[in-house]
């Protein structure tokens, strides 16, 4: 999204420019204003370092102007360090805004269309699946994931798993559940039917492809389950279970294993993670979900109104201004 700020001080949105698939060479920039403010997916981050050259030209076509970054990141120092090889791009720059709780007030906050959902959330009385793994779009781990899935015989049919048609998932992977595009939401205001069918939230976080570069991001894919009060298991950046506690979360470490949180290669990491799954469809039936659900019901309470509180929370889902 390209917002800008005109001679009186008010803001007025002149275009939207995805900056995954525009067109960066043919884009028309609007008559002179005096600021800019460019509000960057988490993907566009891995295009800088992907295609810097292009990126650079980008930013010397954009008419003189203050120019505001804003991104979802927990750490200024992180964008600041992956921005550090990139001084075309960062000399251009008056301030970097962070929104770290961005995506959870776009779920959580009252005015969201997911807030009555979320709040009303409960599981059937007896799940018949161990976990559902919703997807809108293919990434490298969402793909790792699904091979190390398709290899497990003893899985089947212990999980959904969800790809939207136009993304089709991966080959590798029958899919269960092929959403189409009247139900794009599915991963993020609404959930569906299924998600009610399964004791855990399985997931890959969007900024979870390589620890070297992930900007530290959390999505609505961390926050639904959190919001809901279902139980879930994670994928996400190097230390992501640390930070929730620092946040005031609390883990199921009753169930799972979170070592694998520290590790930094990808495919140990990923393999880790992978195995608290394997151990928990293994050692835990169905039929236990009523002791499950017991076990964690305060932290499950907990972590619901915390987040759901954060999520109205002005200071604590607030953004934070960084003048360079």
């Amino acid at each position: 999204m390209l917002v800008v700020k005109s001679k009186t001080g008010k803001k007025a949105t002149v275009g939207i420019y995805d900056v995954r698939f525009g067109d960066k060479e043919n884009y028309a920039w609007p008559t002179p204003f005096d600021e800019l403010i460019l509000d960057f997916s988490v993907e566009s981050v891995f295009r800088f370092q992907e295609d810097k050259e292009s990126w650079s030209d980008f930013f010397k076509k954009i008419p003189p102007a203050k120019i505001v970054l804003q991104v979802s990141d927990i750490s200024f120092a992180d964008v600041s360090e992956r921005l550090n090889g990139l001084p075309e791009i960062r000399n251009r720059l008056s301030a970097i805004e962070l929104r770290p709780y961005y995506h959870l007030k776009r779920v959580g906050s009252a005015e969201a269309p997911s807030a009555a959902l979320y709040r009303s959330f409960d599981y059937v009385p007896s799940p018949s699946r161990h976990f559902i793994f919703m997807n809108r779009s293919v990434n490298f781990s969402r793909n790792k994931f699904a091979e190390l899935l398709s290899a497990e015989s003893a899985l089947d049919n212990q999980y959904y798993m969800s790809w939207l048609n136009r993304f089709k998932g991966p080959s590798v992977v029958p899919d269960i559940l092929l959403l189409d595009d009247k139900t794009a939401d599915h991963v993020q205001h609404q959930y569906p039917p299924q998600y009610c069918d399964a004791i855990v939230d399985v997931f890959c976080e969007t900024n979870s492809v390589f620890s070297d570069l992930s900007p530290q991001i959390l999505t609505e894919k961390t926050w639904r389950p959190l919001l809901t009060g279902h139980l879930f298991l994670g994928f996400g950046f190097v230390g992501m279970y640390q930070f929730l506690q620092k946040q005031g979360f609390e883990i199921y470490d009753e169930i799972f294993d979170y070592s694998f949180d520290t590790v930094s290669d990808f495919d140990t990491r990923m393999q880790k993670y992978f195995d608290q799954l394997k151990i928990f469809s293994k050692h835990h039936s169905v039929e236990d979900f009523k002791a499950i659900l017991a076990r964690t019901s305060q932290k499950r309470k907990h972590n619901q109104f915390l987040a759901q509180q954060m999520a109205q929370d002005e200071l604590s889902s607030g953004s934070r201004l960084f003048v360079l």
